[in-house]
């Protein structure tokens, strides 16, 4: 997708809030977690942040176990979020959509895998997204997954 940077309108009279201390990964998966997440640095998802930059919001990246056995990363957004205003965009229900396909036609149906991936964050809003590691910090150079404003901008790119 193609679509202009996303702005995220976090309220500049908020107390960041800021972690300084990473959520331990269990040894059994260090492994695969800090592999994905310097995959995750060279698709362009995330960038390091480099030891000079100051720490006002940081979040904790917090790693659960999938059905499968295997890792999930998540980044606990809840503060940016709370002092966060949306960007509101109606989804019709799915039911009304498929009313509004013409009998005997057929609908194509796209699966958006990473498509959060597929929307830039403006550089100067980058810094609300950073997220402490046991390996250092990391920042989203695209939407991430948690973040309201991730969700509103994916349903208005998407209808």
């Amino acid at each position: 997708m193609s679509c202009e940077p996303l702005q995220l309108h976090v309220d500049l009279n908020a107390t960041p809030v800021a972690i300084h201390k990473p959520a331990l990964v269990p040894i059994h998966w260090q492994d695969k977690v800090y592999a994905d997440l310097e995959r995750n640095v060279r698709i362009g998802v995330l960038e390091r942040v480099s030891q000079n930059t100051p720490t006002t919001w940081c979040s904790r990246m917090v790693v659960t176990s999938k059905a499968d056995g295997t890792p999930r990363r998540t980044v606990h957004l809840q503060p940016q979020n709370r002092h966060s205003v949306r960007q509101t965009h109606h989804v019709p229900i799915t039911f009304h959509l498929t009313d509004r396909v013409p009998r005997g036609m057929k609908k194509t149906v796209t699966d958006a895998r990473n498509g959060y991936h597929s929307v830039p964050i403006r550089e100067e809003d980058r810094h609300f997204t950073i997220f402490i590691t046991p390996c250092g910090r990391y920042r989203y150079k695209v939407a991430p997954h948690g973040l309201m404003a991730s969700g509103d901008a994916i349903n208005d790119l998407m209808l």
